[in-house]
């Protein structure tokens, strides 16, 4: 029952990136999780979220509840449009690709285990987090 608590186990089915995949990279795994290592995610996120909530920058955007990108794109905008009114005020900007960091196994399960810790989540969780991300 534990394996199925972590979502450990899934069935993984090769979704084609293009209409007729040629190559095996024209292929996409996706991972369908069963429902109880869903519902059992659900409840450890927002047993979590509620206790670390407080301590998170208000600036911060990505797998916040009720924020999305377009959040973030306004908040940048605006940002810009306050500071470029202020006289003798420049601007430089950096873009830096992150696709890559999407993928889950380029992730330090060690640095999210360590900031788990950090922001005073409650060790039975930080436990839990630990044995999720262990083995994958």
């Amino acid at each position: 029952m534990l394996t199925l608590l972590t979502g450990k186990m899934s069935s993984v089915t090769p979704i084609p990136k293009t209409p007729i995949p040629q190559p095996f990279n024209d292929l996409s795994p996706v991972a369908i999780t069963p429902l109880p290592s869903l519902l059992c995610e659900d409840f450890v996120f927002n047993w979590s979220y509620s206790q670390i909530s407080k301590q998170l920058d208000t600036r911060q955007f990505g797998n916040i509840k009720s924020t999305s990108t377009s959040h973030c794109l306004v908040s940048f905008l605006e940002f810009i449009h306050s500071h470029l009114d202020k006289s003798n005020t420049s601007l430089a900007l950096a873009f830096v690709d992150f696709r890559k960091a999407l993928y889950f196994d380029l992730v330090d399960h060690t640095v999210v285990i360590n900031k788990a810790i950090n922001l005073g989540l409650y060790l039975s969780l930080v436990a839990w987090l630990a044995n999720f991300l262990t083995g994958r």
